[in-house]
């Protein structure tokens, strides 16, 4: 079926009847199949230039067109395309209004078995503001550790909270609960040796402060907060703290709860919860 899905696409592209191709997978033996039938099959067209490859990890992507990369793990197809089209059109890869022809699987880790076509709009505007906020390899970075302390990658989640950018403003309202244990360290989120400083550090009460860039300024701050009423009930002052810092300040937070579910604050609002398990990229 992927082969027939993707000559249905690319046909699609040849005449003109869509503007863009989007293939999602992370996998990158389905990301080969099509690089290599585009090879053999267009290299003498323009088509390779309109087809773009979706990831949640460009570092395992080798695709020689452009690449779109998600930030966070996407659980759905369709919402797999919405969030690809926000951040193509905010980065200048797709044009509004273009017409987008999508593939790729309807289950986790499975092949591409679908297709999806639509004209390309910005579905999620929290993600623009997010994007124009911090930069995306940190955010990326962060989430990633924060999946991490949520249980995928340790014995049991791990509740903590990350507050990224606007850090001046944001240290401000915080206090220390013990001693900065990163004050004279250079620790960088986006500094793959350092994880498991960081996740040692997950263990003390309070929040990590990282600066727009992805250093971590401080660990285990205390953050003053107000109730806000972006905050679903059920949630606990962590939450709160991030609802409340993200209001008063320009920083996004990134939250993981001790249920293992990880969620993200904007403008004082839970924007995106996202549940590592079962992720489709």
């Amino acid at each position: 079926m992927e082969r027939e899905i993707l000559e249905f696409a690319l046909s699609l592209l040849r005449k003109g009847e869509v503007d863009v191709l989007l293939v999602l997978s992370s996998r990158e033996e389905i990301i080969g199949r099509v690089r290599e039938y585009l090879f053999r099959e267009c290299k003498d067209s323009n088509v390779p230039n309109r087809v773009i490859a979706v990831t949640t990890d460009k570092k395992k992507m080798v695709f020689e067109g452009q690449t779109i990369e998600i930030p966070f793990p996407v659980t759905n197809l369709e919402e797999g395309i919405k969030h690809a089209i926000t951040i193509g059109l905010e980065e200048e890869i797709i044009s509004p209004g273009e017409k987008i022809c999508a593939i790729g699987p309807s289950e986790p880790d499975g092949e591409i078995n679908s297709l999806s076509i639509r004209r390309a709009r910005r579905y999620y505007p929290f993600e623009v503001n997010i994007m124009r906020k911090v930069d995306a390899r940190v955010l990326k970075a962060v989430v990633d550790l924060a999946i991490e302390l949520s249980g995928e990658g340790i014995r049991e989640p791990r509740g903590t909270m990350f507050v990224i950018g606007d850090e001046r403003e944001v240290l401000r309202r915080c206090s220390q609960l013990s001693p900065n244990p990163v004050k004279d360290l250079e620790v960088n989120v986006l500094d793959n040796k350092t994880k498991t400083l960081i996740i040692e550090l997950a263990k003390l009460d309070g929040a990590f402060i990282i600066s727009k860039d992805g250093r971590i300024v401080c660990a285990g701050a205390y953050i003053a907060s107000n109730r806000v009423d972006g905050v679903p009930l059920g949630l606990g002052t962590r939450h709160i703290a991030a609802a409340s810092i993200t209001r008063e300040t320009e920083a996004i937070a990134v939250v993981v709860s001790n249920s293992g579910v990880v969620r993200i604050f904007s403008d004082g609002e839970m924007v995106l919860e996202v549940k590592p398990k079962g992720r489709l990229l």
